[in-house]
Order: C-alpha cells, then sequence, then structure tokens
C-alpha cells in the first residue's frame, strides 16, 4: 500500500496517520523528497514548502495598561504641577485670576483648569468630596484650615492642595495665604498645624481623565 502525503496536510497530521511522532520524522527539509520504510508499508514524502511563523504583538498605551487608581494619581500629578506655575501670585480677598487670589479662589482656579467645579469658598469646599484622613493624604486632596477666629473649632477658614505626603505629618500643600500664592508643611508650620481641621478628595470622572492625562 502507498500513501501519498497530499499538498497543503500539516506535518503533524502527517505523523499521527502513519503513527509517527514529528521528532522520529524529523524536519522537512529532513524528510524532503526521501522514502521511509515501516514494514511493508512505503511512504513517498514529496517537497514540503518551508512554514515560518511570526508573533504579533500591539503594544498598549501607557494609559490603557494603567488602573483607574493609577490614571487618578497621574491625573492630580499633572494638576499639581500646573498650580505650581502659579506660585508667587499675590493673595487678594476675592481673588479669583491669576492677578490675584484668595485662598480658595485659587483652589477653584486650579481644580477648573482641569475640569473640576469647586464651590467658591472655603466652607463650601469643605462640604463636599470625600473625607480623607491625614495619613492617607496625597496630591490634589483638599485641606483645610481654621481661619484667625477659629482655633479649637471645626470653622473652616483656609484651604490649600496637598502636593506630597511623606509620612508622619510631613505634608506639603499649595496655597495662597499673605505672601501669595506659596507651599507650606503641615509639619513643619505650627500656624496651620494647630489649625488643621479636614481633608477632602474630589474624583475626577474618567472623561474628565481621558481629556486632561497626557
Amino acid at each position: 500500500m502507498k500513501k501519498l502525503f497530499r499538498k497543503g496536510n500539516l506535518l503533524k497530521s502527517f505523523a499521527l496517520l502513519t503513527i509517527l511522532t514529528i521528532s522520529s520524522i524529523g524536519s522537512p527539509s529532513q524528510a524532503n523528497a526521501q522514502a521511509l520504510d515501516l514494514g511493508k508499508v512505503k511512504i513517498d514524502i514529496p517537497s514540503l514548502p518551508e512554514v515560518k511563523s511570526f508573533n504579533f504583538v500591539v503594544p498598549l498605551a501607557d494609559e490603557e495598561r494603567l488602573t483607574n487608581e493609577e490614571l487618578s494619581i497621574k491625573f492630580f500629578n499633572e494638576m499639581i504641577e500646573k498650580a505650581s506655575t502659579l506660585l508667587g501670585i499675590p493673595y487678594r480677598m476675592g481673588g479669583t485670576s491669576k492677578r490675584a487670589f484668595d485662598c480658595s479662589g485659587f483652589t477653584s482656579f486650579v481644580f477648573k483648569e482641569v475640569g473640576i467645579k469647586l464651590p467658591r469658598t472655603s466652607t463650601e469646599q469643605s462640604r463636599e468630596g470625600e473625607t480623607i484622613n491625614k495619613e492617607s493624604l496625597r496630591p490634589g486632596d483638599l485641606i483645610f484650615f481654621n481661619g484667625r477666629g477659629g482655633v479649637g473649632t471645626k470653622r473652616v477658614g483656609h484651604v490649600g492642595i496637598v502636593m506630597a505626603n511623606n509620612g508622619n505629618g510631613d505634608v506639603k500643600f499649595i496655597h495662597s495665604a499673605r505672601g501669595g500664592v506659596q507651599i507650606s508643611n503641615l509639619k513643619e508650620d505650627i500656624y496651620y498645624k494647630k489649625r488643621y481641621v479636614v481633608a477632602k478628595r474630589f474624583r475626577p470622572t474618567e472623561e474628565i481623565i481621558k481629556n486632561t492625562v497626557v
């Protein structure tokens, strides 16, 4: 009996039909135009085309590799970079523009630049968002303090934006106060340390992140 290996058949299929393994046959080039004797059965093996395989890897964009939480962190880090460009702008009660800011005018301006609308005053802002404890603060969180006459109470009178949390109360924040837009440290500045009231986190929507993160 003579069995031909037809064009288009896979080498593996051929091996199974003849109760052979691929390794017993060898590579197509070794088997090319040879004849194998299996007892009384003779099988002619015609020339086989060389087969190549290709692996295609489509790289994902950086944003597709990140989780929603990671994207949110990236979003606020970029927001902090933008806020830092406003350092030195003078303070003025009621100021809401690059000519001058008061504390809540500064925070609302910065957040508006990245697509998040905040209430106008620090008191109103402190009533919105998700309450965060001091140990969990991260860039982009709002940090609220008593005003001059509110020490020892929960009455909010000042607000800033967290820039970094290095642990053990070492929290840097950017805010507009007397002297203009500046950076302070919650651990080192006794004035703000004793006036701390609460911190809030505002989460951007997926659409806002998509339009902002670069």
